[in-house]
């Protein structure tokens, strides 16, 4: 069965592309953006309930979503040096050049506007 996106993965990804640039094509449940400021950032379709955003390691934003009462991540690629094959995390971030080997936040939001608050934290 196909997995279709979900009213708050479209609702969070209408308002991010209202105020963020597209930084590259879509890669299946994964849409990419860019600050005005530069930093590349990425929304995933997770679930009804929540979306994951992928957002570069900054005190700032974990800061912002601690105090949203967030689920916050510290995301690593390639985690295990003995399984070099292993990702180890979501590989559409593969596609990506400023994602793909960075250590990233992986932040579930639960609304637009607590999704907003935490991405207008990035530098």
């Amino acid at each position: 069965m196909a997995r279709t996106l979900s009213t708050l993965g479209v609702a969070i990804e209408d308002a991010v592309a209202s105020r963020f640039q597209p930084h590259s094509e879509r890669v299946k449940y994964m849409a990419y953006f860019r600050t005005p400021r530069g930093s590349v950032f990425a929304v995933e379709q997770g679930t009804s309930k929540h979306i994951n955003l992928w957002l570069p390691e900054q005190e700032a934003v974990r800061h912002e979503a601690e105090r949203e009462r967030l689920h916050v991540n510290r995301s690593v690629p390639w985690p295990d040096a003995t399984k070099p094959n292993r990702y180890g995390r979501i590989s559409s971030l593969q596609s990506v050049q400023e994602l793909c080997d960075a250590i990233l936040l992986k932040v579930q939001v639960t609304t637009v506007g607590k999704a907003m608050r935490v991405l207008e934290a990035l530098s």
